[in-house]
């Protein structure tokens, strides 16, 4: 059971699990197709797939756990691409 005093927005936490969650399988998806299928190097392949499952985490969160409609603005994806940037690279080493 979630404490209504810990967990204001139980299913703003259920959403952002799942689009955790989601990123994720993305992430490793995209990892295994670039080395096993596209025979890819290991560390670029790494980033990419980092990038590409932190993008579907921002696209899940903003659009189903926080519903939030407005225009993606370039300060959030600068944001975004920073720290997606910088796990990806943490990700490759």
């Amino acid at each position: 059971m979630l404490l209504p005093w810990v967990v204001k927005k139980p299913r703003e936490m259920l959403a952002a699990g799942l689009g955790g969650a989601a990123g994720t399988v993305v992430d490793v998806v995209a990892l295994i197709l670039l080395v096993d299928v596209f025979h890819a190097a290991i560390p670029a392949s790494a980033f990419v797939a980092s990038v590409v499952g932190a993008a579907v985490c921002f696209l899940m969160n903003k659009h189903v756990a926080f519903c939030d409609r407005s225009a993606i603005t370039f300060e959030q994806v600068a944001r975004f691409g920073f720290v997606a940037v910088v796990n990806a690279i943490l990700m490759a080493f």
